[in-house]
């Protein structure tokens, strides 16, 4: 019933939405498009599930072009932010950037967060039982800046940083993070750099219809850089997206994460999140490697409104080669889509879903999971 709750709520406020706007030049439908207005756009959130009883806060957005009037190749660049609180005393702030410069010959990245959140713990693997877990708090600052230069065409290489400083770091004494010994529990720093290969086709950065994309990350952490562990990620991001109608979209998307060395325990790689793999608790489940792909159909239905259905598959573990066709966990689910700015396709979604073991979650997000 609670489920319910947090769906009437939420809609209860998107009346609420505000625009604050400065003209510029009117968009393209379908490809690359030039918006009517740069545009700021703040609404209220207020939702309720058993890991954050009621939450409030906001999400918003600001959303232009770096380019000229005649240019017709670069998408829209956006500036992504929120914050959350809830009564179980959680804060989220959150601080993005999707930035495209004239012609695309530059693009900037950047995800920025604080949190102090009372989270969950069920141990490290694809296997842990739920009567293993065990509660803790800590606070955290993470940045990840990245820049792209575009060498050819659709290709872009660059560089990345990433920060992450995990601190009072709390947990029941003689309790899984000791007796498994898990890195981290006593909070951690991390600091790394890394080198960026990306393919991008897509014809629009936040909801796209055709094209794909495919990104390769490869980062070092070292106590050179600052680091007080040391280890290496591979990461892999593949999407490719179908017209199968004049209005329906196909998207699919397949992710891995590899690392080896000495990894803490909040930089480990998790099934969970509001991108991939929805349903399922953020860390339920967690290790050094990840696997998981999803697929999704998108379906205008009325004016500003549209349907999902999504599915997908993924697993972690300690190894690559314990990965096997047994170990993946599912995730299917629903959702709706209001469009905030209808020509750019930047869209509000309300997802609902399932996964193994009655697995379940709710999301309210700006823009689609990929």
């Amino acid at each position: 019933m609670h489920k319910l709750t947090s769906w009437v709520a939420f809609l209860l406020v998107l009346g609420l939405v505000y625009q604050a706007s400065a003209q510029v030049v009117l968009p393209n439908k379908d490809s690359v498009s030039l918006p009517k207005r740069n545009r700021l756009l703040i609404f209220p959130i207020t939702s309720r599930t058993p890991e954050t009883s009621w939450a409030f806060g906001f999400a918003g957005a600001y959303i232009f072009h770096a380019h000229s009037r005649t240019d017709t190749v670069t998408r829209t660049s956006t500036i992504p932010f929120g914050g959350l609180y809830t009564l179980n005393k959680q804060i989220v702030f959150g601080l993005g950037a999707n930035i495209f410069f004239p012609g695309e010959k530059y693009v900037i990245r950047m995800e920025n967060s604080f949190s102090s959140f009372p989270d969950k713990f069920w141990g490290i693997g694809n296997q842990t039982a739920e009567s293993n877990l065990e509660k803790y708090e800590f606070k955290q600052f993470y940045i990840n800046p990245i820049l792209l230069r575009k060498i050819y065409r659709k290709f872009f290489l660059g560089l990345s940083y990433e920060y992450q400083k995990v601190y009072d770091f709390s947990y029941e004494a003689g309790g899984r993070f000791d007796v498994d010994n898990v890195p981290g529990r006593s909070g951690s720093a991390v600091s790394g750099l890394g080198l960026v290969l990306s393919r991008d086709s897509r014809n629009n950065a936040y909801s796209p219809t055709k094209g794909s994309l495919l990104q390769f990350t490869y980062t070092v952490f070292n106590s050179r850089l600052g680091s007080q562990f040391n280890y290496q990620t591979y990461e892999l991001d593949v999407r490719k997206f179908f017209k199968t109608s004049p209005k329906h979209v196909l998207g699919i998307q397949t992710i891995g994460t590899f690392t080896n060395g000495n990894v803490p325990f909040r930089s480990l790689a998790v099934i969970g999140s509001a991108s991939i793999m929805r349903g399922y608790y953020s860390g339920r489940f967690r290790d050094k490697n990840l696997l998981a792909t999803q697929v999704e159909y998108r379906v205008p239905i009325w004016w500003r409104l549209g349907v999902v259905g999504f599915a997908g598959i993924g697993q972690v573990s300690e190894k690559i080669e314990d990965m096997n066709l047994r170990n993946f966990k599912y995730s299917v689910g629903a959702g709706i889509r209001l469009a905030l700015l209808q020509q750019e396709r930047f869209n509000l979604r309300l997802d609902y879903g399932f996964g193994n073991n009655n697995a379940q979650a709710f999301y309210v997000v700006v823009s689609e999971a990929f």
